[in-house]
């Protein structure tokens, strides 16, 4: 989540992409894998990848997006390792990759009859 610094506003930015086919990952991923033995399945989360949709208009507006993107990742990083959400930087095919927890953790255990 990004915050705007002055009055720590969430900074909204909407992207128009196509999903790419071959990117979409419908299994676990992240921090979990098969053969994990020590840990369990809270991490984990589905993934797919957005890239510049078929568009010519769209997919001006997606490069202006994704370098806009990477400027904001330039600076908060914390290290050089970043290829978890923008991939391709400096390559010209751009994608951009999202996640999202596959169990999320609820207060109340709710029962269903």
């Amino acid at each position: 989540m990004l915050k705007n610094k002055r009055d720590k506003e969430d900074s909204i930015l909407i992207v128009v992409g196509k999903v790419n086919k071959d990117r979409v990952f419908c299994g676990p991923a992240g921090n979990w894998f098969p053969t994990n033995t020590w840990g369990n399945l809270r991490k984990a989360k589905y993934t797919f990848m957005i890239g510049p949709p078929d568009e010519d208009t769209f997919a001006q507006d997606f490069d202006t997006a994704f370098k806009s993107l990477a400027k904001l990742q330039a600076n908060i990083a914390s290290t050089q390792n970043r290829e978890h959400l923008l991939l391709g930087e400096g390559e010209k095919i751009h994608n951009i990759r999202f996640s999202v927890n596959v169990f999320e953790e609820r207060d109340i255990v709710r029962y269903f009859f």
